[in-house]
């Protein structure tokens, strides 16, 4: 990591607060697979991810699944997060480089999805995964 951006953080006693939000509130980072663009395309899962969930999330609801997410294999949650984990370990030295660019000076981000608040959604654990991020390059984070 550059010393600039941890001296920057040090130096102003600054710290990265991380937010989960939804697509269509002000100042988000969009992490979905649907429409991200730049950074929010590091932190968004697969069709493939995200068709499995909502397949399995109809099945065990006892609803027709939508016929898009036919194609994918059924995952949980459990399945989700470990496949979620799985992609963005694939997709790190591709980002890592771009995404402490864009931490740099940051006092806020906010990360958002298409999925309504208390429900299971990656956008939780891809606050967990950037607060980890964060504190391994020597950045004072804290998800709110």
């Amino acid at each position: 990591m550059p010393n600039s951006v941890i001296a920057g953080y040090e130096r102003n006693k600054r710290m990265l607060i991380i937010r989960t939000g939804r697509i269509g509130e002000p100042e988000v980072i969009d992490t979905t697979v649907k429409s991200s663009t730049g950074i929010g395309r590091f932190f968004a899962p697969s069709w493939e991810i995200v068709g499995g969930h909502k397949r399995w999330a109809a099945e065990r609801a006892g609803e027709q699944p939508p016929s898009w997410t036919l194609k994918y294999a059924a995952i949980d949650d459990e399945q989700y997060v470990a496949a979620y984990k799985q992609l963005l370990r694939a997709r790190w030295k591709q980002y890592a480089p771009e995404l402490r660019n864009w931490l740099q000076g940051k006092s806020v981000v906010t990360l958002a999805c298409y999925c309504s608040r208390g429900k299971f959604c990656h956008r939780d654990e891809a606050a967990k995964i950037l607060l980890q991020i964060a504190q391994s390059w020597g950045i004072d984070a804290k998800i709110e």
